[in-house]
């Protein structure tokens, strides 16, 4: 009956290092998860962040290009007769609104940069930095 009780012991002590493990390989899973979760994440935020960064080039390109037009056309205003210059001053309009309008569009863009700098403060870090950074985030949550 003492082996028997012995071997029980022994049993039992094998089975709550055996659930030990268990939570062990429980945490470590989750930490892989939310490691890949991050990285995911951080992905879609960097994608969205490079397209609004192109964006942006495109629009500064824009706004330079109607802002040499109105130059152009303010030019050319000054040196018209009357009847012609009634034709420039439309044009001139068309361009100071053309150039207003993209304005408005490069601030919503500045400000969709904004707000995923503000999500993802890592999304400017080159890629190995951000992943070195989540990697070294959810590791460290285990120790």
């Amino acid at each position: 009956a003492i082996v028997n009780a012995d071997c029980i012991q022994h049993d039992l002590v094998g089975l709550s290092g055996f659930a030990a493990a268990g939570e062990e390989v429980k945490s470590i899973k989750f930490l892989l998860e939310k490691t890949v979760s991050d990285r995911v994440t951080l992905s879609i935020y960097r994608q969205s962040y490079e397209s609004k960064i192109v964006e942006h080039g495109k629009l500064m390109q824009s706004i330079a290009k109607e802002v040499r037009k109105l130059k152009k056309r303010k030019r050319a205003y000054q040196s018209l007769d009357q009847h012609d210059s009634e034709v420039t001053l439309a044009e001139i309009k068309e361009c100071e609104e053309a150039v207003q309008d993209l304005q408005l569009k490069l601030e919503l863009v500045e400000n969709d940069l904004d707000q995923l700098r503000a999500k993802c403060p890592s999304v400017e870090d080159s890629e190995e930095d951000a992943k070195e950074n989540i990697i070294h985030e959810n590791a460290s949550a285990l120790k």
